[in-house]
């Protein structure tokens, strides 16, 4: 019964995902778009954005 049980259970889980899951990423991917996709400004030249230079190697040793 253990191996039949194995199987049922990876139906059932499945079934739930594509119950569940699926229809509701369906949903909000035509209600909102991808919510992946961040929306370009007109005065930007590329999608990468500025961060602040790195602290010394030195200081991720004392870290606390």
């Amino acid at each position: 019964t253990a191996p039949l049980g194995i199987v049922m259970g990876e139906i059932i889980l499945l079934l739930v995902y594509l119950s569940v899951f699926v229809p509701l990423g369906l949903t909000l991917r035509l209600i909102r778009g991808s919510s992946m996709q961040t929306p370009k400004t007109t005065e930007s030249q590329s999608w990468w954005t500025q961060r602040k230079q790195s602290q010394k190697v030195s200081s991720y040793y004392r870290q606390s």
